[in-house]
C-alpha cells in the first residue's frame, strides 16, 4: 500500500501510471480539491490532459483528500490512523515549483511538508520514503561527485533548490537513524518522451521550445 503526494502534478500522474504497470499495490493519491472542484475530479481531470483518465478506473488508485500544507497532511483523524496502519511506503512527489519565489514562501510547502511525512514513516509501522528531488541541489548538477554530498558549502541559490536541499538535509538524517529513505533527483522535466504533451504548468523551457 502506497501513499503518493503530488500526483495532480506532471511528474505525479506518471508516476500513478509507472507504478500500477509493474505492481500489485494499492496507491493513496493524496490530492488538494480545487476551488469548487472535489479532490477525485481533480485528479481526473490532470489525468485526462495527459491521455491517462483510465487510471482512475482501477480499484487500486483511491483518493484521499488532504493538503500538504496542512497539519497532518489535511487528513481526518480516522483516514490519517488508517493510513499510518495500513501504508507500507511514501512516494513524496508533491511540491510548489517555482524557481523565483523565495525560500519562505515554498518553506511550509515543500519543507514542512516532507517534516509531515517523516513523522508519519516513523510512527508504529514504519514505512520507507522514496523522495524525488532535484539536480539543482547539487553543485552544477554533478551527482557523480564524491564530494558534492549535502554540505553547508554547497547552499543552492535560489528558493526552490533550497527547500529541497534542507529537505533531503532532513531525509539524510532519519536514514542515519535507520529509516528507510531513497532520493530520485530529477533534472530539467520535459514534453513526455512518447505522447508529447508538455506539462500543464508550462515551464520556462517549454515555452521557448514552442517559440
Amino acid at each position: 500500500h502506497l501513499l503518493l503526494t503530488g500526483p495532480t502534478g506532471f511528474v505525479g500522474v506518471h508516476v500513478i501510471e509507472a507504478l500500477l504497470r509493474p505492481t500489485t499495490a494499492a496507491i493513496s493519491c493524496l490530492v488538494r480539491p480545487e476551488k469548487g472542484v472535489s479532490a477525485r475530479s481533480h485528479l481526473r481531470s490532470r489525468l485526462s490532459y495527459y491521455g491517462l483518465g483510465h487510471l482512475l478506473d482501477d480499484p487500486r488508485v483511491i483518493i484521499e483528500t488532504g493538503d500538504l500544507e496542512a497539519p497532518r497532511m489535511g487528513l481526518g483523524d480516522s483516514q490519517h490512523s488508517f493510513l499510518i496502519d495500513s501504508v507500507d511506503t511514501v512516494v513524496h512527489a508533491g511540491a510548489q515549483v517555482n524557481l523565483v519565489a523565495p525560500y519562505a514562501q515554498l518553506r511550509r510547502a515543500n519543507v514542512v511538508s516532507t517534516m509531515s511525512l517523516i513523522e508519519f514513516a516513523r510512527n508504529a509501522r514504519r514505512k520507507s520514503i522514496h523522495y524525488l528531488s532535484t539536480l539543482s541541489v547539487l553543485p552544477d548538477g554533478d551527482c557523480f561527485d564524491e564530494r558534492s554530498r549535502l554540505a553547508e558549502n554547497t547552499l543552492p541559490l535560489d528558493g526552490y533548490s533550497q527547500t529541497k536541499w534542507v529537505s533531503e538535509s532532513l531525509l539524510d538524517g532519519v536514514r542515519r537513524q535507520g529509516l528507510s529513505v531513497s532520493v530520485y533527483r530529477l533534472g530539467e522535466v520535459m514534453p513526455h518522451a512518447s505522447t508529447g504533451v508538455m506539462s500543464h504548468s508550462r515551464s520556462l523551457t517549454e515555452i521557448l521550445l514552442e517559440g
